[in-house]
């Protein structure tokens, strides 16, 4: 469908292809509550991963919904994963954390434990986007395709992450099985 005119056609298709792969499902949370009901009636919410900014909207759409969908907001600070963390009839399984520089919250692998103590699944985004924006001190799919997986992928591991999003997986799985 596109942005001008959204469809589940290709999302059918996929999960079809796919039957037994969990799947990230990004950027969605404009499509919510309409995509979450098309989701709950192909019975996927067990390996479909859902996340959006901490915002009052998406989480009242994923708690009142009745299907309990897995899901992990992106946050950048403590606060905000507290706030998602007290909504009751979320089914929080993780969060991507988010650290643009040394100073913030999750920047320090003490903070990342914190959380993976708590959620089995923490995702640490390496992607590169066209607005330049920094997800996790600049380790990055560039940086670890560009001049090594240690200083890029690496390092996401190294602060516990459990879960590396990239646009370059192949890679990735190869850089983790040669470890």
């Amino acid at each position: 469908g596109g942005a001008s005119s959204p469809g589940v056609e290709r999302l059918d298709a996929l999960l079809e292809a796919l039957p037994a792969a969990w799947i990230n499902i990004d950027r969605s949370w404009g499509l919510w509550p309409d995509l979450l009901d098309h989701l709950a009636d192909r019975g996927v919410e067990d390996r479909i991963l859902l996340k959006s900014p901490p915002r009052e909207k998406h989480l009242r759409a994923l708690a009142e919904h009745p299907t309990p969908f897995l899901f992990f907001p992106i946050v950048r600070t403590t606060d905000e994963l507290a706030a998602v963390e007290a909504v009751d009839g979320i089914n929080l399984v993780g969060a991507e954390l988010l650290a643009a520089g040394p100073d913030d919250d999750f920047a320090q692998p003490e903070a990342v434990a914190a959380v993976a103590e708590r959620h089995p699944f923490v995702l640490v985004n390496a992607l590169n986007l066209e607005n330049g924006s920094v997800l996790y001190l600049g380790a990055d799919d560039d940086t670890s395709v560009l001049e090594g997986p240690d200083l890029g992928w690496g390092r996401l591991i190294q602060v516990g992450a459990t879960a590396i999003q990239t646009d370059w997986p192949h890679l990735l799985r190869a850089y983790l099985t040669a470890r």
